[in-house]
């Protein structure tokens, strides 16, 4: 069972509250407003990914899923920009 992460571990088996996943993903989303920019676009792919969670009413994400998520987004922004075939997102 997923566990929540602190800021400075973060094992693949591990869930964080959103306010530490941007601490964790900050090469991404060097904000906390960017982050949650982008869940607000795209929470349906991050919940369908099995990124995001809510438990006991409080949303958390696992964060090597949701890096996997993003960039597949950015990938298929990037080829929808230049007329490429979009790359299908992960289940």
């Amino acid at each position: 069972m997923p566990q929540t992460a602190s800021i400075a571990e973060d094992r693949g088996d591990q869930l964080a509250r959103i306010s530490d996943l941007q601490s964790l993903i900050a090469d991404l989303f060097p904000s906390r407003g960017s982050l949650d920019w982008e869940i607000r676009q795209h929470r349906s792919e991050y919940i369908a990914g099995g990124a995001l969670f809510e438990i006991a009413g409080r949303l958390l994400a696992h964060p090597t899923t949701f890096r996997r998520i993003a960039l597949s987004i950015g990938a298929k922004r990037l080829a929808v920009r230049h007329g490429y075939e979009a790359p299908k997102l992960p289940a």
